[in-house]
């Protein structure tokens, strides 16, 4: 008697479940990829002027989808997480902050004039925030937030648990920057309402 081959109907793969958005890291311009790597191995025991010395200089920033975090100091890789997860985490009303990160040593020591002269007619969002050294090393992690509407320029600092509540507010333009900048404290930070 001969043996009967078995055969198996081939399976269609599932889908994977698709995850909630959350904000995410924005890569360097693709012409400035190849400089960045290069950068990586050198700036680290630079000083920040001396890696941004001569021709070659942080890549203009352009077009996003959301608005930018641009993180300007690299010294403290955990406080840099941890600022990241706080601002990742939903708020009471389940609202995330939408925020792309630029995390790249090109951007090492920027200044907020630089940065400004950094931005490009793509870049469309009335603010960017800023992770600098001070944001890092002061207990509380205020943020640089600038505004690039009203007062071009203009700054104060924020919590990163009140990222969201900015970043919401300004884009779908419920409130105005002058708003966020009056309720902050006499150090110039805000702190929520």
């Amino acid at each position: 008697m001969a043996a009967k081959k078995k055969t198996r109907k081939a399976s269609k793969p599932k889908p994977k479940p698709k995850k909630a958005h959350r904000a995410r890291a924005v890569a360097a311009p693709p012409r400035a990829k190849k400089k960045a790597e290069v950068r990586k191995k050198s700036v680290a025991s630079r000083k920040p002027e001396a890696a941004l010395a001569g021709n070659q200089g942080p890549p203009p920033i352009g077009k996003t989808e959301h608005p930018l975090i641009v993180r300007t100091h690299f010294a403290d890789p955990i406080e840099w997480d941890a600022i990241r997860e706080t601002i990742g985490e939903p708020v009471d009303d389940g609202f995330l902050a939408n925020v792309d990160y630029l995390d790249d040593r090109a951007y090492e020591g920027v200044t907020k004039e630089r940065l400004l002269d950094l931005l490009g007619k793509g870049y469309t969002h009335s603010f960017i925030i800023v992770a600098d050294r001070a944001a890092m090393w002061q207990p509380e992690h205020p943020l640089l937030v600038v505004d690039l509407d009203a007062e071009r320029g203009r700054e104060l600092r924020a919590l990163a648990s009140q990222i969201q509540s900015i970043e919401n507010n300004l884009s779908l333009s419920n409130m105005e920057f002058d708003e966020f900048a009056e309720n902050a404290g006499d150090d110039g930070v805000f702190r929520g309402f």
